[in-house]
């Protein structure tokens, strides 16, 4: 599946709902009912070490793929040369290429990787709110709870959404022209190891042409992209006296339902 937000919505397929499993404790996750904020989060803040940075293969380029990509990219820096001029710059190029040289690659990756985890922003949602093992991890072992979103509307207002691909091994990405610069976004951002498939995950990005700060990485939600809130097995009474006291008049329209914990599965009700 390639990244959304190059398609239109109405050619994807995507859950009508989309959830967030939070904690109540953590006043940083409160503010996603109080103040509808949500976080589109740096990459290296993830649990998965080699989320979105799945390595460039350098490495697997052929003498002719070299070639190729140096006479790409003079088309791309120098359109006013002739077809001429642009082989003489891809043969020179290639000759002298650091691409053979792993140390050199290496320090390119981590660099390229540094600059996207400062320029993207993440959003992690899921179509299920129901998986025993996202209430355990990310909603403080059935204390927390979980927002439900209208995901058309939530994706449009953020730009678009996709589903997470899971695979069984690091796919393979090429450099440039063998895999253009959104095929390999596709792979980094969609493509996860098959270990994290419980998460049954989907995503919706933001990419700043600065560094991203905290006030660029948060996104104030419109109301009507709410539809309901799960509250946890375990949830003590005091915090869901709290939620309760949130859903005002202006969020009459958002369900409130309870989670819980029957033969090892779970039921919302």
């Amino acid at each position: 599946m390639k990244i959304t937000m190059h398609e239109s919505l109405d050619k994807i397929d995507f859950p009508e709902t989309v959830y967030k499993y939070r904690c109540w404790d953590n006043p940083l996750h409160q503010s996603i009912i109080k103040q509808r904020r949500v976080f589109m989060a740096a990459p290296s803040s993830f649990e998965d070490p080699l989320d979105c940075k799945f390595p460039i293969r350098w490495d697997l380029l052929t003498d002719e793929d070299i070639y190729n990509h140096y006479f790409g990219d003079s088309i791309n820096k120098n359109p006013e040369w002739s077809r001429q001029q642009h082989r003489k710059f891809a043969r020179d190029w290639s000759k002298k290429s650091a691409v053979r040289q792993p140390e050199i690659v290496a320090d390119h990756q981590q660099k390229t990787f540094r600059d996207y985890d400062e320029h993207a922003g993440i959003l992690s949602l899921t179509a299920n709110p129901s998986l025993m093992k996202m209430w355990e991890d990310y909603s403080c072992h059935h204390e927390g709870f979980v927002v439900g979103f209208n995901s058309r509307i939530m994706f449009d207002y953020l730009g678009g959404g996709g589903q997470v691909q899971y695979v069984d091994k690091i796919p393979i990405i090429y450099p440039s022209p063998k895999h253009n610069f959104d095929e390999q976004r596709n792979l980094q951002i969609f493509h996860k190891l098959s270990k994290w498939s419980f998460e049954e995950e989907y995503r919706t990005t933001r990419f700043g042409p600065l560094p991203l700060t905290n006030d660029d990485r948060t996104v104030v939600l419109p109301i009507e992209a709410y539809k309901g809130i799960i509250i946890g097995d375990k949830m003590p009474a005091h915090f869901i006296a709290e939620i309760l006291d949130l859903i005002t008049s202006e969020m009459s329209h958002v369900e409130v339902m309870k989670a819980k914990i029957i033969d090892d599965e779970i039921v919302i009700d």
